[in-house]
C-alpha cells in the first residue's frame, strides 16, 4: 500500500500594512488630515499638497510652534508669505502664545520686503483657530496694500451657509497695510505738475474683498492701515531742492485699521475681544 499524501498546510502570507489617511471631524465638516507641521517649510508643503488634493484637509500645527516668513512664496494680489488658499484648508492651533505651547505665525523680513501671510482666492476656503498672525506687511497700491494679514476673495456662501473664511480663537496683531507713496511733480510751476496722491491702503490685519467672513473669540490689535504720502510738487530732480511753495496732496485716508470689509454683508458675524 503506497503512503497517504500528507495535507500540504497553506502558509498564511501576513497581509502589507497600508497607510491610511485619517479624517477628522470639525464642526458639520469632514476633512482629510494634513498632519502636523512645526516648521515653515513644513507648512508651505502641507498647503501646496492641500491644495493640489482639493477637496477639505485639516492641518495641525505642533504645539508651540513659531512659523517665521522671511520671504515672499509668490505674488498674487501682492506678495504673500504662504501659497494662495485655492482648496478647503483649516489650519489648527493650540493657542496665540507659543510660551504657553500656542502657535505664532511671523513675518520677520526687513520693510524693505514687504509681504502679507495669507491670500484666500476666489474658489478656497480658509479656517484658523487658535493661533496668531503677527508682521504682515501688504504695500503698494490696489490689492497689494490691503489685509496686512489676510487678503480674502474667497467663494460665496454655501448652501448650508457656511463661511468661507472663518478665524476662531486668533489673535491678528501688529500686522500693516501701506499705500504707495505719490510721485513728485517735475514742472517749474507747482500748479502745472503738483505732486500725485498717495495710495489708499485698507485693512492692516484683513481685508475682504469676496466671499464671507466669521470672526469669533479673537483679538484684533495694534493692526495699520496707512495711506500713501502724496508727492511733492516742483521736485527738482537729482538736486533735492523744493521750492519755497512745496504743492503736496495730503495723504490717502487711512482705512480701517483692523479689518476692512468692502460690503457690510459679508461680515456674517463678529466676535472680537479688541479692536
Amino acid at each position: 500500500m503506497g503512503q497517504t499524501p500528507r495535507q500540504l498546510r497553506r502558509r498564511c502570507c501576513p497581509s502589507r500594512m497600508q497607510k491610511r489617511l485619517t479624517l477628522e471631524a470639525l464642526e458639520d465638516r469632514t476633512l482629510l488630515s494634513g498632519g502636523s507641521v512645526s516648521s515653515t517649510a513644513g507648512l508651505i508643503a502641507a498647503i501646496n499638497a492641500a491644495n493640489k488634493a482639493g477637496g477639505g484637509t485639516a492641518i495641525t500645527l505642533a504645539p508651540g510652534a513659531i512659523f517665521n516668513f522671511t520671504s515672499a512664496n509668490n505674488y498674487t494680489n501682492g506678495a504673500n508669505a504662504l501659497p494662495v488658499i485655492t482648496a478647503d484648508i483649516t489650519i489648527i492651533g493650540h493657542g496665540p502664545n507659543p510660551s504657553s505651547g500656542g502657535d505664532l505665525l511671523d513675518r520677520t523680513a526687513p520693510p524693505t520686503m514687504p509681504f502679507r501671510l495669507f491670500d484666500v482666492a476666489s474658489g478656497g476656503e480658509l479656517w484658523l483657530t487658535n493661533l496668531a498672525l503677527q508682521g504682515g506687511l501688504a504695500q503698494g497700491t490696489g490689492a497689494a496694500a490691503q489685509g496686512g494679514a489676510i487678503y480674502s476673495s474667497g467663494k460665496q456662501l454655501k448652501l448650508n451657509g457656511v463661511p468661507q473664511l472663518k478665524l476662531n480663537g486668533v489673535t491678528v496683531e501688529g500686522n500693516t497695510a501701506q499705500g504707495s507713496n505719490g510721485a513728485n511733480g517735475f514742472e517749474p510751476n507747482p500748479t502745472q505738475s503738483p505732486g500725485g496722491s498717495g495710495a489708499s491702503a485698507h485693512g492692516g490685519g484683513l481685508y475682504v474683498a469676496g466671499g464671507s467672513v466669521s470672526l469669533t473669540n479673537s483679538i484684533f490689535s495694534s493692526n495699520i492701515a496707512n495711506g500713501g504720502n502724496g508727492g511733492n510738487g516742483d521736485s527738482r530732480v537729482g538736486t533735492g531742492r523744493l521750492a519755497c511753495r512745496q504743492v503736496s496732496r495730503s495723504p490717502s485716508p487711512n482705512r480701517t485699521g483692523n479689518f476692512y470689509c468692502i460690503r457690510l454683508s459679508l461680515c456674517r458675524s463678529i466676535s472680537v475681544f479688541s479692536l
